[in-house]
């Protein structure tokens, strides 16, 4: 599984676009993933939008996060230590 074109299909499917420059691409134990960060219109206020694709190639993982625009860094670290301790497992 490519997460990098998972990502970018996801992105189509919202109204978005992938830029390259802004995916970082990951690779750790045997997981590789891809994320990106975009703002996008919430009705009332603009949300900030944080979205991950891992894979252990037997596991592909989807996660999104939103908040306010205004609140992006308020809870970034705790957000990304939960990410960070996501453990995939296959069927092997």
């Amino acid at each position: 599984m490519d997460c990098f074109l998972a990502l970018s299909a996801f992105l189509k499917s919202v109204g978005h676009e992938l830029v390259e420059s802004s995916a970082r691409r990951f690779s750790s134990d045997g997981v590789e993933g891809v994320s990106t960060e975009y703002v996008a219109d919430g009705g009332e206020e603009d949300l900030f939008w944080r979205v991950w694709f891992l894979t252990n190639q037997e596991v592909l993982l989807f996660l999104t996060y939103a908040c306010r625009k205004e609140d992006q860094e308020a809870e970034r670290e705790a957000v990304d230590g939960i990410v960070d301790s996501v453990c995939l497992v296959g069927k092997g």
